[in-house]
């Protein structure tokens, strides 16, 4: 007798990624489990995008469902968008530079068969360059294998996961996801860590170890932010979130913290080179500053190259 799959509702969403929404939006189509529905958002992109979900609409309108945006939205609010558009009862969102296995959908919906009591699933991934080649394995080393609870929560805060790199394009209740209030539209940067974050001190997680999404890294991705950024963005979610990290019982709360702190550091250490480099001698100074008086040991430890200790 064949199994009966809960409704997935996919969402992508793409800003000028005419050059690989093609492959994503296809990937979804071969799903060896088809999801309820795909609803693809264009965020008033200025290359082909549109055109290109336009076509896939024309010849899948029984599943595709394409929008473009009349103004650019932004992440956040982009998602939200189609998330209040979707009529699944799951939810996974893949960005319009991605794609995903063939089993992806089916492999997690496997878990959720075997374990009803679920609420979010994520899977192993893979990076490409920007040219789709050079594929990796983000955990190669069995991290993720047998992880649950609070152990997740704590990695998620703590960005500990394999490669420093979060899991990707769960799959997840939308129920939780209304809980949670969605993303958070003040964010254009760590907008996912942050809903990651509220998701997983509520979320009821299971783990497939197979593969299922293939992440582009290119220059046009997080690494080609300023470090400024990364920091005003970083500091925002983690005081927003301050009070579920401290739910954490004591000796793993102060673990998860001292990550954190190490987290912000290496981001204003980045800041720093970023005004050496470009000769920013006031900014510089002001940076230095900073970093000494608020990290005097990971400062001193990093200029003298010996073995790291908390502050």
């Amino acid at each position: 007798m064949d199994l009966i799959f809960p409704k997935v509702s996919v969402i992508i969403t793409s800003y000028n990624n005419a050059n690989y929404l093609s492959e994503a939006i296809q990937s979804v189509l071969e799903q060896t489990v088809r999801p309820y529905e795909i609803i693809v958002l264009d965020d008033n992109s200025s290359d082909d995008s549109f055109g290109i979900v336009q076509k896939f609409q024309k010849s899948n309108p029984e599943i595709v469902l394409g929008i473009q945006n009349s103004s650019n939205l932004g992440v956040s609010a982009n998602r939200n968008k189609a998330l209040g558009l979707s009529k699944g009862d799951w939810i996974s969102f893949l960005d319009g530079d991605d794609y995903w296995e063939p089993d992806k959908l089916r492999n997690e919906l496997d878990v959720l068969q075997n374990k009803p009591q679920v609420n979010c699933v994520f899977s192993n991934f893979s990076f490409v360059d920007q040219n789709g080649k050079d594929k990796t394995l983000w955990d190669d080393q069995g991290f993720i294998d047998g992880l649950e609870g609070e152990d997740i929560f704590s990695a998620v805060v703590a960005r500990s996961f394999p490669k420093g790199a979060l899991y990707r394009c769960e799959l997840i209740k939308k129920s939780l996801l209304d809980q949670i209030g969605g993303f958070d539209e003040k964010l254009s940067l760590y907008e996912d860590f942050d809903l990651k974050i509220r998701a997983q001190r509520s979320a009821i997680t299971s783990i497939c170890p197979l593969p299922g999404v293939v992440y582009r890294r290119h220059s046009e991705g997080l690494s080609s932010v300023l470090a400024r950024k990364h920091i005003n963005a970083l500091e925002y979610v983690y005081k927003k979130n301050f009070s579920l990290i401290r739910e954490l019982p004591l000796s793993q709360r102060r673990d998860t913290i001292g990550k954190i702190q190490n987290i912000l550091f290496q981001r204003r250490f980045a800041e720093m080179y970023e005004y050496y480099e470009s000769n920013r001698i006031i900014s510089l100074i002001t940076s230095l500053a900073i970093l000494i008086l608020k990290y005097p040991k990971r400062f001193f430890v990093r200029v003298f190259h010996k073995t790291e200790a908390c502050s």
